[in-house]
């Protein structure tokens, strides 16, 4: 690694070896111990060789092409994580209303088809929107950025997310009950419009203020 281009060592190394013909490796890089600053830029370089010699000749080190880190201050990145969040609660907010809608139509009519095709698309956008939270955990701890209102708004998205999940695990689940074609009886309407009108209000979170560091 340099954060220097034209350097010529590199300021931070490290050496492994491995026996077997394929291997991955793994290496963690302080930045802190370069003495960076914000807006400085790290290149940062992997450089493989094999153990082939033969009459006096070996193969060339292969080296990948330089991996660019660019440095941010702690103000920079809260507010790339704050704005990431916010994208999350916003898709979060619409997978709730797709889910709503889906509800309303088992309710009002019966299992028609494509309706599991779509439930599975709103669970599958849970799932991505709980990955990027996750990322955005990552890169909190991975940066130690101690910041208590930012970590009140990941934990609010989760409830959001995990109150979104709920919801469609129960859709799932009186999709698989009801046989396709089924008109469920006006009691049954009364009772699911009741328990989805429970489960439409969920608390909000408060709003946020600002959000991942590139490097």
């Amino acid at each position: 690694a340099t954060s220097q281009p034209q350097a010529t060592a590199p300021a931070w190394s490290d050496v492994q070896t491995a026996d077997a013909p394929m291997a991955t490796v793994e290496a963690k890089l302080d930045l802190g111990a370069l003495k960076v600053s914000a807006r400085d830029v790290v290149l940062v370089t992997a450089v493989a060789g094999d153990a082939f010699e033969l009459d006096g000749q070996s193969h060339e080190a292969a080296r990948s092409p330089a991996r660019r880190l660019r440095v941010i201050s702690e103000t920079e990145l809260s507010t790339q994580l704050r704005r990431q969040l916010g994208a999350v609660r916003q898709n979060a907010i619409r997978i709730e209303a797709m889910q709503g809608e889906l509800q309303d139509d088992l309710i009002e009519s019966s299992v028609q088809p494509g309706m599991d095709r779509a439930q599975a698309q709103v669970g599958e956008r849970i799932a991505a929107q709980r990955e990027a939270v996750d990322e955005v955990d990552r890169l909190l701890e991975q940066n130690k950025l101690n910041d208590a209102q930012l970590e009140a708004i990941v934990d609010q998205t989760r409830d959001l997310l995990d109150h979104a999940g709920r919801a469609a695990s129960k859709a799932v689940d009186e999709m698989a009950k009801r046989p396709p074609g089924e008109q469920p009886s006006r009691a049954m309407d009364g009772e699911a419009a009741g328990e989805a009108g429970k489960e439409s209000a969920p608390a909000k979170p408060q709003d946020d203020a600002a959000k991942p560091q590139a490097a």
